[in-house]
């Protein structure tokens, strides 16, 4: 691939301020007088990284290398008008390297517990695939089986799947999780601190903790998170614009699609052809500009933000994250309020009746990006998640679920200048097929924690060690005082959902009246839960033992950068504790 490079040079010229946050950029022999707007003086300021504008077009030479649309076309204006003029052009041809990084080695890493079968077909179809394609350097299991027969058939099973593979694979369970925590303990951490960032006890094991875990392990390296139900099997969705790049900012690229089975949503799909784990890694841990330079086919920049046009110009702004969309099972809490947070599919419950229905009974879902994105949208799910971790990575909510949204949340808030990816394929999660969701109840753990990380300032970066002091003085008040607080904010997300719910009502058409009448139903519904001081905690029936979790919440933040630093340094060590059942 070629790499264009321009050099330009500015006439004479002369600035004539006009007001309104205008200037009018006059040149002799020129074509015409040029108006610049203040977006236009911002671009050239940037691109001259200089802090006057005046500076700039006297030094009068312009190197342009994959730039924004906005940006070629404002210097295409210039040319045009003859206030630049293009000197010379050259080419010179990138290499392989600089196109394609994936010399990185790549872990998966596969979170289990108590389910033998479904993590068998789960690591036999990945040792297909890091056989047939080669793209997998090393495996990591993270087992978090409550019974000790389960760890055994499991540990069988890696071995009699992975004998002779040329791929290294480290097990590690409850016996191994213990040697990792005295570890650390000896290297001077809490034991209570990492009791609850890596549930010591095998009673309170949870996803977040296997996560937490594995993270700390694979320190450093490109990682893909997935769960034992998931299949090593990748489908594209049904109007794909695969070849494109879209830098949406804050716009979500995603298509949600339901199905009554699973068979027709994979019979909907076909299967992809092109290596996704090489698709991801071209993105992952790579900037912005680098990718957009580098890319083969057409860059849509029409959404993207101005914060994500100064990452390009700058040089800054590092995918951190790229996200594989879901087929099969959803692995959702509820749909009912999906359609107020995404526009298009209440459209489709608009259209059809047919389609609300389907949505509210089956968990079969083709969930993914219709194309290449980069954006800031941080709602992330583990399965199929790629993350570069030589990045400052926060932690995972240890208890719970949707411990991957509040990590998404945090990451977002922690590293501004880190960016999530989609690409357009979809991972089957191969869930034992469900029926149905749960209505909306009560606020859960998970929404009161994005709630509180969201309410820690506009500060950012935000600091992990801040929110974690918030968040230990807001639980060390008084329980009264705790009650009462406690109670203003979950009214607060309550009546977040209410105002999200109305605001669908009055910005769709709602042709379709069933629509509408599950809208009102479940704003009915949170309204009298709200007005009635009803809201109860889903995960807590005692609001103290809420006021402990997010203690320890706290108390992990506070610790995380350090615990991280030292898994950074003695990676080696660490994955020396797990076994090796080969």
């Amino acid at each position: 691939m070629l790499q264009d490079s321009r050099i330009y040079r500015l006439l004479p010229h002369d600035l004539l301020p006009l007001g309104n946050g205008q200037i009018c950029l006059v040149c002799e022999g020129a074509s015409k007088r040029l108006i610049l707007s203040l977006q236009d003086i911002d671009i050239i300021r940037h691109l001259g990284k200089r802090g006057s504008l005046r500076e700039f077009l006297r030094r009068g030479i312009y190197h342009v290398l994959c730039l924004p649309t906005r940006v070629i076309r404002l210097l295409t204006l210039l040319v045009e008008a003859n206030v630049l003029v293009e000197e010379r052009r050259h080419y010179t041809a990138r290499t392989t390297a600089e196109l394609h990084d994936n010399t990185r080695p790549l872990t998966v890493i596969i979170n289990t517990a108590d389910r033998v079968a479904s993590c068998g077909r789960c690591l036999a179809s990945v040792s297909s695939a890091g056989n047939a394609t080669g793209e997998l350097n090393s495996l990591l299991i993270v087992d978090g089986s409550r019974r000790e027969e389960n760890s055994i058939h499991l540990r069988n099973q890696i071995q009699a799947t992975w004998k002779r593979r040329d791929i290294n694979t480290m097990y590690f369970g409850a016996h191994e999780r213990a040697q990792v925590i005295d570890y650390l303990i000896r290297q001077g951490f809490d034991r209570q601190i990492l009791s609850f960032i890596l549930a010591e006890s095998q009673n309170t094991f949870s996803a977040g903790a296997a996560r937490n875990l594995s993270i700390l392990l694979t320190a450093g390296r490109d990682v893909l998170t997935i769960d034992d139900d998931a299949i090593w099997r990748f489908y594209a969705p049904a109007n794909p614009a695969s070849s494109s790049l879209s830098l949406s900012g804050e716009r979500r690229n995603w298509s949600i699609y339901f199905y009554p089975t699973r068979q027709e949503a994979l019979q909907s799909h076909s299967p992809a052809v092109t290596n996704v784990a090489n698709a991801a890694r071209q993105i992952l841990g790579r900037r912005i500009g680098q990718i957009a330079g580098s890319w083969r086919g057409e860059i849509d920049d029409s959404h993207a933000c101005k914060h994500m046009e100064e990452s390009i110009l700058n040089g800054t702004g590092l995918v951190v994250a790229v996200q594989v969309g879901t087929i099969g099972d959803s692995g959702w809490h509820t749909t009912e309020l999906l359609s107020a947070y995404d526009e298009q599919l209440a459209h489709r419950f608009d259209e059809s009746r047919s389609v609300l229905d389907t949505s509210l009974a089956s968990r079969e879902v083709c969930a993914c990006s219709n194309t290449y994105s980069i954006n800031h949208d941080a709602n992330c799910m583990a399965i199929g998640l790629f993350l570069h971790n030589s990045a400052p990575l926060p932690p995972f909510m240890p208890q719970h679920r949707n411990e991957d949204g509040v990590f998404g949340a945090l990451l977002r808030r922690c590293l501004p200048q880190g960016y999530f990816a989609h690409v357009p394929f979809a991972m089957l999660h191969d869930a034992p097929a469900r029926h149905g969701y749960r209505h909306v109840h009560g606020v859960r753990v998970c929404e009161i924690v994005l709630k509180l990380i969201a309410e820690t300032g506009p500060a950012e970066p935000l600091d992990l060690g801040a929110l974690g002091l918030y968040l230990t003085e807001i639980a060390g008040v008084p329980e009264r005082t705790w009650n009462a607080y406690l109670g203003r904010l979950t009214a607060r997300i309550q009546a977040a959902r209410i105002e999200a719910i109305s605001g669908m009502l009055r910005s769709l058409t709602l042709k379709n009246g069933h629509a509408r009448h599950h809208l009102q139903r479940c704003r009915d519904r949170l309204i009298e839960e709200l007005i009635s001081r009803r809201i109860t905690i889903c995960e807590y029936e005692d609001p103290v033992r809420l006021k402990q979790f997010l203690t320890g919440f706290g108390e992990m933040c506070k610790v995380w950068p350090l615990l991280r630093e030292c898994a950074l340094q003695q990676t080696n060590r660490l994955s020396a504790l797990g076994s090796c059942p080969q």
